[in-house]
């Protein structure tokens, strides 16, 4: 039990301070470059993991479409968004914001496959859209809303958590068929593929790269997504999927304090109650299956 914890830690730690990490990194090196950067190192550690532990990463031919598009959906597009979006607002509040993924899966799921959602729900969905307002109320009003970058960051950051949408609902087939690893093998495979040509098109400024950016990149691709999902994965059997997946919802805790030690600013008043509200309505219905699935699932790409 207590190794559980150990790994919980060793998962929740890193991606919480993975906003951060891309904060840093993000200052000379493109959204893509980033991407294309830290899945690369990932892609490495897990590929030698998968040989010396001698994996079956076959995959059926009709299921490489479904493994592309988690590919180009939950990597190149998710962090083309998340990574441009950390770069004009602030990381506790991106960590924040993308706390409501799993309401918005949720919700997205009824609409699409008719699914009913019940009254703790719905008040949780409501809470959750408060959470976010309430953030957002902090950095842009009526004057600035067309000025500025506070207001292309929050977009950004719904274009992550919509890009998120589309990932999940369309890549469940994948989680039904293969092993986590697997999944994540392909994922990171085509993540790389996909966010490679981007490097050559957008701007980077790599006279800017010096030892504490390619520490940061190194953090992003060993730790959150390397290191973070064998952990993530080991707590999962050790302590159980329920109170592994409550855990996630303490990654953006972890971005306020570690935004405190490394620039020295405190959390503002609107970022404290719209994170209550957001974490709240996770919480209140941690117990449904799908909130569960979809935290459980959410290692792949922070």
């Amino acid at each position: 039990m207590k190794k559980g914890y150990f790994a919980i830690a060793i998962a929740v730690l890193p991606w919480g301070f993975s906003f951060l990490n891309t904060k840093i990194a993000i200052q000379a090196l493109g959204a893509m470059t980033l991407c294309f950067s830290r899945f690369l190192i990932a892609l490495v550690i897990i590929s030698i993991v998968a040989f010396i532990t001698k994996k079956d990463l076959k995959i059926k031919n009709e299921d490489i479409k479904y493994f592309l598009l988690a590919g180009g959906v939950g990597i190149t597009v998710y962090f083309y968004f998340e990574n441009n979006g950390v770069k004009y607002i602030d990381p506790s509040a991106a960590s924040l914001l993308l706390a409501s993924m799993p309401i918005a899966t949720i919700f997205s799921e009824a609409l699409f496959d008719g699914r009913k959602l019940d009254k703790k729900m719905i008040i949780g969905g409501l809470i959750s859209l408060i959470g976010v307002g309430i953030i957002m109320g902090g950095d842009i009003n009526l004057n600035s809303l067309f000025v500025g970058d506070a207001l292309k960051g929050y977009l950004m950051m719904f274009g992550a958590i919509l890009s998120w949408v589309v990932y999940s609902l369309s890549t469940k087939v994948l989680f039904k068929k293969y092993s986590q690893f697997t999944i994540v093998f392909y994922q990171f495979l085509f993540g790389v593929v996909l966010a490679f040509p981007f490097i050559f098109i957008e701007k980077n400024s790599f006279e800017l790269v010096n030892n504490v950016v390619v520490f940061n990149v190194l953090m992003l691709g060993v730790f959150s997504s390397a290191i973070g999902f064998f952990a993530f994965n080991y707590s999962m059997k050790a302590l159980g999927v329920s109170k592994a997946s409550l855990f996630i919802n303490f990654i953006p805790l972890v971005t306020i304090i570690a935004s405190y030690f490394y620039y020295g600013t405190f959390i503002g008043l609107n970022q404290v109650i719209g994170g209550i509200f957001i974490i709240g309505s996770v919480l209140i219905n941690r117990e449904d299956k799908e909130v569960e699935y979809i935290n459980t699932h959410r290692n792949v790409s922070d």
